[in-house]
């Protein structure tokens, strides 16, 4: 019986994201995959498949703190005790720059390794299949390599520079996809008519990049018939939003780590998982990681806040940033210091 978590979202004067997401039953192995689909009540449907490796539970979740991080000279620097991160278990928050790339790139790769994947290997060539990595996180996945690695399959790869702005003519969220960098200038129009699927590496908040990015591979690739995104985080309202307002012939479908996560504006970049043990392929790996954030002097679980979430690309790029923005929600949400936090 698959576990259905229903969703009903209201921003703004945005309408019709309301649906279940529905999680199929999964045994759990050293690496596993778990299918299902987000349903919107009208109809719309998009696939999704979730995969569980060492990487991917270590990116999510707990585990031991790696010393080539570097997360002892940035935690001296804010004056916290580095006997935190020389000992015992940490979460994925807290994986930063380089030992972050290395683990998002062998998440990737396990996650084209699952049985949906393999289809694609399979059904398509060499020259049918483009990676596009979106500027800022996505260009740390190493779509590529994971594409000849896993899928034997040798491919362009076009970097992709594409983020959100405002825009008050767009329904309820008010923003839009804007386009700056599309490097495809190197393919021919027969190289271009080729083009049956797109792998795109981005986590996904708000969809919003995605919805436009899907009716622009659309214009760009005319025989293109499959979208797979690896968005190691993906929360349901941009899932949502990708299902209710994409527009384009090819099947899209998502590929995340572990679970989906609970994310509504203004607090995307901090955004928790949701604490349903079903939503969860390693539920005890879930417990564990709100047992390690604990309680505030209130008794509030700091797990179930946006605190707890996570930088995004800024934890890939600016470690300092990352830290520091997680000290301002532990401190505005719990009156707790990352310093208080840490020595406890």
């Amino acid at each position: 019986m698959a576990y259905e978590h229903r969703f009903d979202f209201k921003v703004g004067n945005e309408a019709g994201l309301s649906g279940v997401v529905q999680l199929e039953d999964v045994e759990r192995s050293a690496l596993a995959f778990r299918t299902g689909a987000l349903k919107l009540a009208d109809g719309k449907e998009l696939p999704l498949c979730l995969t569980h490796s060492e990487a991917t539970e270590r990116f999510m979740y707990l585990g031991e703190a790696d010393g080539r991080s570097g997360l002892n000279g940035i935690l001296d620097t804010l004056g916290c005790s580095n006997s935190f991160a020389r000992n015992g278990l940490i979460p994925g928050q807290f994986i930063l720059g380089a030992a972050r790339t290395r683990l998002v790139m062998a998440g990737v790769r396990d996650c084209m390794r699952s049985p949906s994947f393999g289809a694609v290997f399979s059904d398509y060539g060499d020259g049918e299949i483009v990676a596009l990595p979106i500027l800022r996180e996505g260009m740390k996945y190493g779509l590529g390599e994971a594409v000849l690695e896993v899928g034997g399959r040798l491919c362009d790869e076009i970097v992709v520079d594409a983020h959100h702005v405002s825009d008050a003519l767009v329904p309820g969220l008010g923003r839009r996809m804007e386009l700056t960098v599309f490097k495809d200038r190197d393919l021919s129009e027969a190289e271009r008519d080729a083009v049956k699927v797109a792998v795109l590496g981005d986590s996904v908040a708000s969809g919003t990049v995605i919805v436009g990015l899907v009716e622009e591979l659309a214009r760009r690739f005319p025989n293109l018939e499959r979208i797979e995104l690896v968005a190691p985080l993906a929360a349901v309202y941009g899932l949502a939003r990708i299902a209710a307002f994409s527009r384009s012939g090819a099947m899209v479908r998502i590929h995340c780590f572990e679970t989906l996560i609970n994310a509504l504006p203004p607090d995307y970049y901090y955004s928790p998982h949701f604490n349903e043990a079903e939503m969860h392929i390693c539920p005890d790996a879930q417990r564990a990681y709100r047992e390690w954030w604990g309680q505030d002097r209130s008794g509030d679980w700091i797990a179930d806040t946006a605190c707890s979430g996570y930088g995004w690309s800024e934890a890939f790029f600016n470690p300092g940033k990352q830290l520091r923005m997680i000290e301002e929600e532990l401190l505005r949400r719990h009156g707790l210091t990352l310093k208080a936090f840490l020595d406890r």
